[in-house]
């Protein structure tokens, strides 16, 4: 918008004149309050309304459906890109409504408004105003130790009556990435991350957490699948355990901002690789498909880490 003249005001003040664009623009009126806040560690000033509203753009998209994974995938991006209305066209929808149902309800303020053999409506219910990311992380953190104790009981006793349920548990894990993943994207606009209280360098740091929190948790699912046929291994518990350790080391580092504790997780990443190949060597074959597991599981533990080392700044 262009340059503006800093203007002497009494002896302590300086005054800048608005843009008449986004005065207009934002509804101000002569005699408003607006809100000045800045920016730490940037010479930045931010200027916005002070009752800042939400203000929801129509950016609809329409989904020809060819089939129920296609469907998934296709969904999943609409909804983090925060498309609304979500059209879903095809023939014989009837058909498929219960499971186009189940997608829908995986995320979060999605709904179903209107149906036919033809077509499907959804719209976007969010408010943005009821987020946390910051708790949505901590429930996502409480859901992953969950899982993680139920996979270890599997692999402690070889009994697999609760895969299901470590399923269900990650799909839950997935909704609320998703949702992460949807909010940080409406934070672009300027005025919705004023709402939502982020800075810049909150959604490269948020977003990162989430994505390496879901990769760990789709890990530790896949676990129990190979577990029907495998004998229980005490000390591979054990390396299981230790893995578990640093990722809660890892996720204590960020809620505390710890640098130090970051250090020790990664520094231990090396001699997991160690253990995970001395096992390759010494046990048979079908126990391949866990080690992998675990090796990524420490990846991306290792990762989270890397997270508060390349994003953290003071200011979050």
């Amino acid at each position: 918008m262009g340059f503006r003249k800093v203007i002497g005001f009494g002896d302590s003040s300086f005054v800048v004149s608005l843009p008449k664009e986004w005065v207009d623009k934002n509804g101000i009126k002569k005699g408003n309050v607006v809100n000045v806040q800045e920016e730490e560690n940037e010479n930045v000033l931010k200027i916005f309304p002070y009752e800042t509203k939400i203000k929801k753009e129509e950016n609809n998209i329409k989904i020809e459906f060819k089939s129920l994974q296609h469907l998934k995938s296709q969904l999943a991006y609409a909804y983090i890109s925060n498309y609304d209305p979500i059209t879903i066209v095809g023939k014989d929808l009837n058909k498929y409504i219960s499971e186009i149902r189940k997608e829908v309800n995986n995320l979060i303020a999605l709904e179903i408004v209107q149906y036919s053999d033809k077509n499907i409506i959804l719209r976007d219910f969010l408010d943005i105003r009821e987020i946390s990311i910051y708790d949505t992380i901590r429930r996502i953190d409480r859901i992953i130790l969950s899982m993680a104790e139920d996979t270890k009981q599997i692999m402690s006793t070889g009994k697999n009556d609760s895969c299901n349920q470590i399923e269900e548990k990650e799909t839950d894990v997935n909704k609320l990435s998703n949702l992460i993943f949807k909010v940080i994207k409406r934070s672009f606009r300027s005025q919705d991350r004023a709402v939502l209280k982020l800075t810049l360098d909150d959604i490269f740091y948020y977003w990162e957490i989430t994505l390496f929190l879901e990769k760990f948790a789709d890990q530790i699912k896949r676990i129990p699948r190979y577990y029907t046929d495998l004998k229980p291994n005490l000390e591979l518990v054990k390396l299981y355990s230790r893995i578990i350790n640093y990722y809660e080391m890892a996720m204590k580092a960020h809620y505390t901002k710890n640098v130090d504790l970051t250090i020790e997780v990664m520094i231990g990443k090396r001699d997991v690789f160690k253990q995970c190949d001395a096992f390759t060597a010494s046990l048979p074959k079908d126990y391949s498909y866990v080690l992998e597991k675990i090796r990524n599981m420490n990846t991306n533990t290792s990762n989270l880490s890397k997270v508060l080392l390349k994003l953290y700044k003071h200011s979050l």
